[in-house]
């Protein structure tokens, strides 16, 4: 009985409209008086009550040709009527939602008027591209989530790529929250990778790095997604350039993607870039400054 009160309530109806309802359910030959005497709830009410059920189609109340109260009869219809009424409704709520569908767009204007709660902006050459990159590391502590590829210091230059790398591994190591890195595993980023370990011990501080197995992975742009935030930064030929995006949409979406690839991937760790052995061109710089 808890469980059918319990869908009754589900359903739309009132604890005082399931009691009325279930006692006329079980008895014959009901009238207000005798609902009232059954239930303990006051005529007064049970009229009202009674006047709800029928619109529910629960319940028959008809009279006799006296249309005095006392004579008047309450009917329990066929519980059926229950299922019937939700296959009507979810019928009806079909129809009404391709009607909604079709005026949403007038609506939507009128609501939106051509304005958006996101933001693009998009800034070319050098600052534009290190801009975007350095907003990753910011004084907001949050999981940070990147497509790398491991930008080139052509544009920038191997002085201040260095600077920003050193300042950006110092503001992640202070991060409770991780950098979660995908990059292509290729000469190119085995190479980034065992320069700026071998340069920096703590390149790789509160970072997790990973590797797609696969050549059909290749990225020529890095694309960081922190919060609502997103970040293009690339420096790949001729194409110098920043995107900063705010997004929910995008972020949630490009997350999504990372983390269903991030499950597949393969963790880079110091044993493995160590054993790639030295780095050629950091051992030739260092050759170099002794001179």
């Amino acid at each position: 009985m808890d469980k059918v009160k319990r869908v009754l309530s589900n359903y739309g109806l009132s604890d005082k409209e399931i009691q009325v309802y279930l006692v006329c359910l079980d008895k014959q030959e009901l009238t207000p008086f005798r609902l009232a005497k059954f239930t303990k709830i006051p005529r007064t009410t049970i009229y009202s009550i009674l006047s709800e059920l029928a619109l529910k189609g629960l319940v028959e109340i008809s009279q006799s040709d006296g249309m005095a109260k006392r004579q008047t009869q309450i009917v329990a219809k066929n519980p059926s009527i229950l299922r019937k009424y939700i296959n009507d409704k979810r019928k009806a709520l079909q129809s009404l939602e391709v009607d909604v569908t079709e005026i949403l767009p007038i609506l939507k204007g009128n609501f939106l008027q051509d304005k958006s709660n996101t933001d693009f902006k998009f800034i070319s050459g050098v600052e534009g591209a290190i801009g975007a990159f350095r907003d990753d590391f910011d004084e907001i502590d949050m999981p940070l989530y990147a497509f790398d590829y491991l930008q080139p210091m052509d544009a920038i230059g191997r002085n201040r790529m260095n600077e920003i790398v050193n300042k950006d591994a110092r503001a992640r190591s202070l991060f409770k929250t991780k950098e979660y890195t995908l990059l292509p595993l290729n000469d190119w980023t085995k190479h980034v990778l065992s320069y700026q370990t071998e340069r920096n011990p703590t390149y790789l501080h509160n970072a997790e790095w990973r590797y797609v197995d696969s050549p059909i992975f290749n990225t020529s742009v890095r694309i960081s997604i922190k919060g609502d935030r997103v970040r293009v930064s690339c420096v790949e030929g001729d194409e110098i350039y920043g995107i900063l995006i705010t997004s929910k949409a995008l972020s949630s979406s490009l997350i999504s993607m990372h983390q269903a690839m991030w499950q597949e991937a393969k963790e880079i760790t110091k044993e493995m870039i160590k054993s790639w052995g030295p780095n050629e061109f950091l051992q030739e710089e260092n050759k170099r400054k002794h001179k």
